[in-house]
């Protein structure tokens, strides 16, 4: 009987620690679950969550019509190096991009494409600029309606076309098992642009007209037709002699700072003019922010409509009170801007405040811009050494800006006749502030592309020790006539 009891008992305490032992192994498989679910939701906020929003891995925009424009590119939040940033790792270097649109998109509407009035959205770090030319959907349910040409500075100015996945915005998913994985590629070159074959099995149509492997690159004009498979496309987009896009580009970054608040555009205007610009907000991060971008936005939208460059200005200081009355603090908000507009063969630049126009020609940096700042106005009357400027607190206090000086304290420096060769800079003082001239013209001399400038003085500028954001804009000229 004690034995029975004893044992009893025995089997009692085997049994509470085999449930014991359970109980852990079922925690235990709990948490492991948890902590792979938490990995893949950290795996799945690149690549795989884009290409579940349409019908190609890219960002999906409707479009209202007409070509547009590129805007203002939005300042990044991002904290990371320029070069961690975009989908999870190093950003493409400088592609052209598609951006498809879809015809009957769900609700919430998604954001319009990037125009004078929608910055370009900051994940895709305040350098996307909409190039011209775009493809209109003819045939075939595997496409957008509608794919605009996007260009991230850092690579060369391309996109492709096939039925495999590719990178976000420098690749355009058609859906359909006639087209090849990687069926064509179009380039965006002095000339316009030129469409490539690059499937070994299906040819790519233009005309009607089939392209291999072997043709190379075929160039297109308004209105051509292409087809690939049972998709097909009408191309839109005139070919032009040295287009600004592949000798232009601009590049923003934050810097050390929490929020960007620079703005920086290059864009073809309607009537042929071509328009740089950058502005530096002023006020609190956020009021800043929006200064800058009211006032590039309402320069863009005046000369859009053909105004003057004195006109766009107003505009732009216009724009800017207003965003200050809207402030609780709104003492102190306003934004910098120095802007060039070229017309023909000719160019005039606009400054207000302390970001600065250079020109670069014969391997010679001249500044074209006159600061309004404090210490240059010190300097200019005597009353402080070019040394003491340099080292004074007050280096970085501006005399003159939108929002705060009437728009006829603006400078205007002009016209000056384009030489072919010849570069233009348009800078924040995030750049000039570490950067001397003997570095700035070092880069501008190296043999870069002109679209590859901008974020190669931005990385010198941060890896300089700048405190503050930093925004550029080059343009250059091929010949006097444009």
């Amino acid at each position: 009987m004690r034995r029975r009891t004893s044992g009893g008992h025995g089997f009692a305490q085997r049994r509470a620690l085999m449930t014991g032992w359970t109980w852990a192994l079922l925690l235990l498989a709990v948490a492991l679950l948890a902590g792979l679910g938490a990995w893949f939701r950290l795996r799945g906020r690149g690549g795989a969550e884009v290409r579940d929003r349409g019908s190609s891995p890219m960002l999906v925009f409707p479009v209202s019509g007409g070509s547009g424009g590129g805007g203002p590119a939005r300042p990044s939040s991002d904290r990371r190096p320029a070069e961690q940033r975009g989908t999870g790792g190093p950003p493409p270097r400088k592609a052209a991009v598609g951006i498809p649109a879809t015809r009957n998109p769900p609700p919430p509407a998604p954001a319009r494409p990037p125009s004078a009035s929608t910055p370009v959205p900051p994940e895709h770090d305040g350098t996307l600029q909409l190039l011209p030319g775009w493809l209109e959907r003819l045939a075939g349910d595997g496409a957008p309606d509608e794919i605009r040409f996007v260009r991230v500075p850092g690579s060369p100015p391309e996109i492709t076309l096939g039925r495999q996945p590719g990178p976000e915005f420098r690749h355009v998913q058609l859906r359909s098992p006639s087209v090849s994985r990687l069926h064509a590629r179009l380039c965006l070159g002095e000339s316009g642009w030129t469409i490539r074959n690059e499937s070994a099995t299906n040819p790519t149509l233009v005309n009607g007209t089939p392209i291999d492997s072997a043709s190379g690159d075929v160039p297109l004009d308004e209105g051509d037709r292409i087809d690939m498979g049972d998709i097909s496309f009408r191309f839109h987009g005139q070919r032009t002699d040295h287009s600004l896009p592949s000798r232009s580009g601009w590049h923003t970054d934050q810097g050390p700072r929490a929020v960007n608040q620079d703005a920086v555009l290059v864009r073809r205007l309607p009537d042929g003019r071509e328009l740089g610009a950058v502005c530096d907000g002023m006020g609190s991060h956020e009021a800043g922010g929006r200064a800058s971008h009211a006032a590039l936005e309402a320069l863009v939208g005046t000369l859009d409509g053909g105004g003057s460059l004195e006109e766009g200005v107003a505009a732009a200081q216009a724009a800017v009170l207003h965003v200050a009355a809207g402030e609780t603090y709104r003492e102190g908000v306003g934004t910098t801007l120095v802007a060039v507009l070229r017309e023909g063969s000719s160019y005039r630049v606009v400054n207000v405040g302390d970001s600065r126009a250079y020109r670069f020609h014969a391997d010679e940096l001249t500044q074209i811009s006159r600061d309004h700042s404090f210490v240059e106005e010190s300097v200019a009357s005597g009353r402080m050494t070019v040394e003491e400027a340099l080292r004074s607190p007050l280096r970085h206090a501006v005399t003159r800006s939108i929002g705060e000086s009437p728009a006829s304290e603006a400078e205007y420096f002009g016209p000056f006749p384009t030489r072919r060769g010849e570069i233009l800079l348009l800078s924040s003082d995030g750049l000039h502030g570490v950067l001397g001239a003997t570095d700035i013209a070092h880069i501008l001399q190296s043999g870069l592309p002109v679209p590859d400038l901008p974020r190669r003085l931005v990385k010198a500028a941060l890896d300089a020790g700048t405190r503050d954001n930093v925004a550029v804009a080059v343009l250059s000229f091929h010949d006097a006539g444009g």
